[in-house]
């Protein structure tokens, strides 16, 4: 019986070793490799090596995901990866390497700790980590806002909410999502220029994500207010927003992952 272990090279080098399951599969990052590992994808004579590849492809986006608004470290997969034969009882492995460019070195053993990641996963923490890679901070805030759209959607849901107009929905995510971190939301506010009462925090900073950047961001009729790129002042205020919308998100990603739980 011969299983197959898939690598892949991602960009940058990783300060945690981190390991997890996902789907079924474990899945590990050493401390300060650019390698991720995908274990035992199916077994030789069941599972070709291109479907393998695709299926370790799509668990490693997952973990990449998670890594990018847990631990602050976000990075994409290179091009090439390699295949790994594995015979459970015994010390030796056989390498076959399917792709030249860009094929896989010896994971580095050294350890500081370990992090265990639930499995659990959402389509949010995949617009997290194309908003934390993003060099452009319109894309950034859009990415951002993003995660809490989708998982203020799946708070509608989960509450049988009916129809609902998007920033009622966004007030609805941040009620549930950063209740008990009121008072932190209500300081970047005021760093913002955003004069809030304590009543009504939630409804000013959902105006503010919403129809200051988000709506901005996303329309361009003439004679409305709108964002435009290359415009200083436009980007400026985008990016004095960024902060508060960042950490916005990852308060909503924190509680789906809770909640969510088993």
């Amino acid at each position: 019986m011969i299983w197959q272990n898939v690598k892949f090279n991602f960009s940058g080098k990783s300060p945690i070793e981190v390991s997890q399951e996902i789907d079924g599969y474990r899945t590990e990052i050493g401390l300060d490799s650019d390698i991720i590992i995908i274990n035992n994808i199916g077994k030789v004579d069941v599972v070709s090596a291109e479907d393998a590849v695709a299926i370790a492809k799509g668990i490693a986006d997952k973990f990449l995901n998670k890594l990018s608004w847990k631990h602050n470290f976000a990075t994409e997969i290179k091009k090439g990866w390699s295949v790994e034969y594995i015979e459970p009882d015994s010390a030796k492995k056989r390498i076959k390497v399917m792709v030249c460019c860009d094929t896989c070195r010896t994971i580095r053993t050294e350890k500081s700790y370990k992090i265990k990641i639930t499995e659990a996963s959402f389509d949010a923490e995949s617009y997290f980590r194309r908003g934390a890679l993003s060099k452009d901070c319109f894309e950034k805030f859009r990415n951002f806002y993003l995660v809490a759209e989708n998982i203020s959607s799946f708070i509608c849901q989960k509450k049988n909410v009916g129809e609902i107009k998007e920033q009622p929905m966004l007030e609805l995510g941040l009620q549930e999502c950063v209740q008990n971190k009121l008072l932190d939301l209500e300081n970047q506010a005021k760093e913002l220029g955003i004069v809030v009462k304590q009543s009504e925090i939630i409804q000013d900073v959902a105006s503010y994500l919403y129809k200051e950047n988000r709506c901005c961001l996303n329309h361009a009729k003439e004679g409305e207010k709108k964002k435009v790129p290359f415009n200083l002042k436009d980007e400026e205020s985008v990016k004095k927003a960024l902060p508060l919308m960042e950490c916005v998100a990852k308060s909503f990603l924190a509680y789906a992952e809770k909640i969510s739980a088993p």
